[in-house]
């Protein structure tokens, strides 16, 4: 992974997107969220200088901001196998 990602938006049809810092999308980490989630936390350090942004978006709507605890957790009840959770 070399650019920093920036913005990880997750949406309420199950994708997600993923930019670096200059606007361009990651295609490592577009993709369902069941499938992509976990390596794109796998991959982020635990303490960045520049966090990226995480955000739940909804078609048609503005999206709304969340903490990567929120993430975390949504993605240990969601999709974790069952030793993870």
């Amino acid at each position: 992974m070399g650019e920093r990602i920036a913005a990880v938006y997750l949406c309420t049809n199950g994708m997600m997107m993923v930019f670096d810092e200059r606007g361009e999308q990651i295609p490592a980490y577009q993709g369902r969220i069941s499938r992509c989630l976990g390596p794109l936390l796998a991959a982020l350090p635990r303490d960045p200088v520049m966090p990226p942004d995480f955000c739940w978006s909804e078609f048609g709507q503005w999206a709304q901001p969340v903490s990567r605890a929120q993430v975390e957790c949504f993605y240990r009840l969601s999709f974790a196998p069952e030793q993870e959770r």
